[in-house]
């Protein structure tokens, strides 16, 4: 059984917005999870759609910051995001 788009979107935008919710507080292990798995939806999506995710790479420093690297991982999200058209929420924006 195939997810229809509009629940994996919705599933995705839920992720995405958790994620920036759990950065925010600082709990930036579960919002690099969270944001991988919106990330992982939204490239599948893209391809799906003949077009190219937006892929970032992130090339750590020698000391690895889990904020740096779940920051990093919304805003690739993000990027995906809005190649979709999909509607930013208020905590994207």
């Amino acid at each position: 059984m195939t997810d229809q788009p509009y629940n994996r979107f919705a599933q995705a935008t839920e992720q995405l917005d958790e994620a920036i919710s759990l950065f925010l507080k600082g709990h930036f292990d579960s919002a690099l999870t969270l944001a991988a798995a919106a990330d992982e939806i939204l490239r599948k999506a893209l391809s799906d759609s003949g077009n190219n995710s937006f892929e970032w790479e992130y090339h750590p420093s020698i000391v690895t910051e889990a904020e740096d690297v779940a920051q990093w991982m919304i805003v690739r999200a993000c990027r995906n995001y809005d190649l979709l058209g999909l509607p930013r929420t208020a905590k994207m924006r």
